[in-house]
């Protein structure tokens, strides 16, 4: 049984002791898989529920886990309405940090995310330019990532040209061309205290976007390259040892 929402994942632990759950984890790309078992349900600093977990073994997968980061974890419990009955659940989670939980080493994961889209960066060497029309003409501005739901994007904007709701006609150009004209509104505008500064440009707000009325082939479109997008930068974290690092 997949598991999406923390409440059902926390009332399927509370059946049984917690430490005495064993699970098996799969790291997303990775093909072996590992062991572990659950520690603790433990408060973030921002108050959030979090999961605690014991090392993985083999003891690779402690390498690995910091660089791929999204997990599936699956347990099986008794079923508490059938004798010798087993259930098995699982539910997706990412990896927060490595830390000591009374003095032993552990693995702090989230709970499922509610975000919808998955965000990926575009190549440096393969940028995606970002046009948006303004009322002085179109305008260039940095994009930041692009999903199947929408854009993020630094800008230099006025603020009189901001806020919270407005739609925007945009244009991306991808490297190979492909051409995506929407409409877009703005859902999020976080302003900077100091101007981040790319390539002698001061852009003084992030934004995020979600499409609107985006024809379906370009929505096809910019869902395949985010596919492509991801594995790209799932390979790379594997492939780079600097990056894994151990207890």
């Amino acid at each position: 049984m997949f598991l999406d929402k923390q409440e059902d994942i926390e009332s399927v632990l509370l059946l049984t002791q917690l430490q005495d759950i064993s699970i098996t984890v799969t790291l997303r790309g990775v093909d072996e898989v590992f062991t572990s078992t659950f520690e603790e349900i433990a408060t973030e600093i921002d108050g959030r529920p979090t999961l605690l977990i014991n090392p993985l073994s083999p003891s690779l997968g402690n390498k690995l886990v910091a660089a791929v980061r999204l997990m599936n974890i699956e347990f099986t419990l008794p079923d508490p309405t059938a004798k010798e009955k087993q259930n098995t659940y699982n539910f997706n989670a990412n990896f927060i940090r490595k830390e000591k939980f009374e003095d032993k080493p552990v693995i702090r994961i989230s709970f499922p995310e509610k975000r919808r889209y998955n965000r990926v960066v575009p190549r440096p060497d393969q940028p995606i330019t970002l046009t948006v029309d303004s009322p002085s003409g179109p305008t260039s501005q940095y994009l930041v990532n692009v999903s199947e739901g929408g854009v993020g994007f630094y800008t230099n904007f006025d603020e009189s040209e901001l806020e919270k709701d407005k739609h925007l006609h945009i244009q991306l150009q991808f490297a190979d061309g492909t051409q995506v004209d929407t409409k877009v509104v703005l859902r999020w505008i976080s302003r900077f205290d100091t101007p981040m500064t790319i390539e002698g440009i001061n852009y003084f707000c992030f934004c995020g976007a979600e499409f609107l009325e985006i024809e379906q082939d370009k929505l096809d479109y910019i869902i395949r390259y985010v596919h492509q997008r991801q594995e790209e930068q799932l390979q790379a974290l594997i492939n780079d040892e600097s990056q894994w690092t151990d207890f």
